[in-house]
Parts: C-alpha cells; structure tokens; sequence
C-alpha cells in the first residue's frame, strides 16, 4: 500500500540522503579565520532558530535534526515539521486538561474500546505521553496503535487529529522506529548531526550577529 511504498523509498534513499548530508556538513562548517564570513553567520541563524523549533516541538536538537532529514525524503520541511510535533504536543495538554477531550482523544477513544486500561490508567498513560520528548511520545502511540492491529487508514486518522501533516509522518515510526533510527545511525556515522554544544554556539554567534546588524 501506499505506506510500504513510502518505507521501500525511504530506506532505498538512506544512503543518498547521507552523503548529500555529509557534503553538506562539510560546505557548511562554520569559519571565522580572518572575521565573520557570511556563510558562518547564516549558519549559525539557521542553528539558531533550529534550536527554537525543537524548544517549541518538545523535542531534543538531535532528534529534530533526525526527523528533518527523513521527513524531507516526504515532502515535509523542517518548518512543517516542527508544526506538526507542536501541535501533536499541544492535543496531548488538551487531554490531560480536559480531563478527556481535545484532538487526541480519537488515540484513547482507541485504546479504551480496544484495551482493558480504565479511564485511570488512560489519563495516567496521557500524563507520560506528555512528558516525554515528542519524537518519543509520537512513537509510543503509534506502536499501540500497532498493538490494537489498527489499520493504515485507521492510523492516518488518529494522526491527523493529532496536528495537519501528522499522517504523513506515520512511515517514520513504522516498525517501532527501526527506520527512523537508521537515519539516525547513518547521519551520525557521517558527521552530520550537530552537537548540542555547537549550536550552543551557534545561538550566542547569532544574537552577537544581531547586535551589531550583521
């Protein structure tokens, strides 16, 4: 169906995707031998606001980095992307403040009529859902959905209600993620990741950047 068509895609372009990423990382190294060059400022911008979308998606740098390279191979942008985990994030606090209600209640309306959890257990399951990183969360819910034998067109549902363009992310946690993680292997093993240290400074060249108009 069409999400094995997206799976076969995806891992046939793992290797692609790495060494476009790897040459990438290499063009993009920030240097300042002899002052600023522009190519350091605009990375350091670019890992500046990054970093303020995986704030705002509940998600570590890594894992939004991760996310954005694969879910590029779907015609998602990291801009897209960050949206949609916010938003996801944002039905799960609806949940639990609620008491029951909001876009994620189609996901427990699931589980309660599937499972034997009791309505303590579902609102004790929400709670850790929330807390969680993002990516994370994302993926403990799609693997109940799993679990209950959900269909495709089932699971796009529950996705969808979950944030605009959350169904389309759904071949990234098939498999309990296992594809997911080799995207995260191969960038690694390349080089590509950015540190969690790097775009620390990253962010302080940037508001230096801005100070003085650059």
């Amino acid at each position: 169906d069409g999400i094995t068509g997206k799976l076969d895609g995806l891992r046939g372009g793992i290797l692609g995707v790495t060494a476009a990423a790897a040459g990438m990382a290499v063009g993009g190294t920030v240097l300042a031998i002899g002052g600023l060059t522009s190519l350091a400022i605009e990375t350091a911008k670019a890992n500046a606001e990054m970093a303020v979308l995986a704030n705002r998606a509940n998600v570590n740098t890594t894992s939004l980095q991760i996310m954005s390279f694969a879910a590029q191979q779907l015609g998602i942008t990291q801009d897209g992307l960050a949206q949609s985990l916010s938003d996801a994030q944002e039905k799960l606090r609806e949940f639990t403040a609620s008491g029951g209600s909001g876009g994620a209640a189609d996901f427990f309306a699931a589980l309660k009529n599937n499972t034997k959890m009791s309505d303590h257990q579902l609102k004790a399951f929400a709670k850790t859902l929330q807390g969680k990183d993002g990516v994370e969360a994302l993926q403990l819910m799609k693997n109940k959905l799993d679990d209950l034998g959900a269909t495709s067109q089932e699971q796009r549902f529950v996705f969808e209600s979950l944030g605009g363009g959350m169904g389309d992310l759904l071949p990234l946690f098939a498999q309990g993620g296992v594809l997911l993680g080799e995207y995260g292997d191969a960038l690694t093993d390349a080089g590509v990741i950015k540190s969690k240290e790097a775009i620390q400074q990253s962010q302080i060249l940037a508001a230096q950047a801005q100070a003085v108009n650059l």
